[in-house]
């Protein structure tokens, strides 16, 4: 309530000039509170998440709820020690709470300097991405991946080695079938449509839709996006989904890193360039970015617990970056959201009708089989 307080005070001094009691008691005016009000979304849902937590410290001292959060320890394997676990949960939190604070406020400044100015500035420039982001985002990468080896210690390091193995052609081609194979569906519906439109108003000025149009194949340097795809894969499927698989069993382990992984992405989702976003807007995002996350979780985490190796899922990683910076057809309002629809279906159909063997978890976690899920 000082929290509230204090901030309530702050916008009452900005709105009217002055601050007394009677403002923190029950302002008679109310256009302090209108300028809360108007603050948007991030206001708003810090101020949900003070009274959320406010209502949980309250069960909690009352009994009704205890800490540490977890599962149920039936869903929970045995075969890490507490202390190897406490470890892995403590990179998380690194992860997903500190290391967005310091990789937005001084490290891409330092990072950027030293790739303008020792790398970039001796090589072609490519028009169709930022090489200096996409080479920051990797090194990054790169660099929690040194984190979660140093906080962890020897599982991480194990999980690294045991996930870069070189997979066999099936995985391989499913790597690069499951992407291309999504974004060519789209182009043919666009395709298709465009046909019925012409064929339904062949008097009209529409022409005949080409082919090609709905075909168009990314730019080479756009297959840079691979190298963070690749540096990102080794942190959650690499890592962490060795880690949670045999922790929670295939479909708990897979659920809970996507859960990981979307939160790693809150940070750019809701960036300086979000500040028009409305409560309902924010929401819808949260909503498309957890879906986009759990069905690529999925989805890679089904190739990677397949083929042994992480590299089919850095591969479909890669080429989903590519495809959606350059898709083969022209973009159009609603495709995020199909796509995202369509990787669903596919992670479905993937655990429905060729279900990850006990065996080939087993396989990769490199430890006894995991609990039933």
């Amino acid at each position: 309530m000082g929290e509230c307080g204090l901030i309530y005070s702050c916008w009452a001094l900005l709105k009217t000039g002055r601050v007394s009691a009677s403002w923190i008691r029950f302002p008679q005016d109310t256009g302090a509170f209108r300028v809360l009000l108007n603050l948007g979304p991030g206001f708003h849902y810090a101020a949900v998440g003070l009274v959320l937590v406010a209502g949980f410290t309250a069960h909690l001292a009352l009994g009704s709820a205890s800490l540490p959060l977890a599962l149920p320890k039936s869903s929970v394997s045995t075969s890490d020690d507490v202390a190897s676990w406490n470890r892995t949960e403590g990179f998380l939190w690194v992860l997903l709470a500190l290391l967005p604070l310091i990789l937005r406020f001084w490290f891409p400044p330092v990072m950027n300097f030293v790739l303008v100015y020792f790398v970039f500035s001796h090589l072609p420039v490519s028009k169709a991405i930022n090489n200096v982001v996409l080479a920051g985002n990797f090194v990054t990468d790169l660099i929690i991946v040194a984190i979660a080896v140093r906080i962890i210690g020897k599982k991480a390091s194990d999980a690294l080695r045991h996930s870069l193995r070189w997979p066999t052609a099936e995985s391989l081609s499913l790597a690069i079938a499951f992407p291309s194979g999504i974004a060519a569906l789209i182009s043919i519906g666009q395709f298709l449509f465009a046909l019925f439109r012409w064929a339904a108003h062949q008097s009209s000025t529409l022409g005949l839709p080409k082919f090609e149009i709905y075909f168009t194949l990314p730019g080479i340097g756009l297959f840079s996006l691979l190298f963070p795809a690749f540096a990102e894969e080794l942190i959650f499927r690499g890592v962490l989904q060795s880690l949670f698989v045999r922790r929670y069993g295939v479909t708990r382990g897979i659920f809970l890193v996507g859960i990981a992984f979307a939160a790693v992405h809150f940070s750019t989702d809701f960036s300086v360039f979000s500040l028009g976003y409305t409560d309902g807007l924010v929401i819808l995002k949260l909503c498309l970015r957890l879906i986009e996350s759990l069905a690529l979780s999925f989805a890679f985490g089904w190739l990677t617990l397949r083929s042994g190796s992480v590299l089919p899922a850095a591969i479909a990683h890669g080429l989903v970056s590519i495809l959606g910076t350059s898709p083969f057809a022209p973009a159009f309002p609603g495709i995020g959201p199909l796509i995202n629809l369509l990787w669903v279906v596919l992670a479905y159909v993937l655990f429905r009708y060729w279900p990850i063997r006990a065996e080939s978890a087993q396989a990769f976690t490199d430890t006894a089989p995991a609990p039933s899920v």
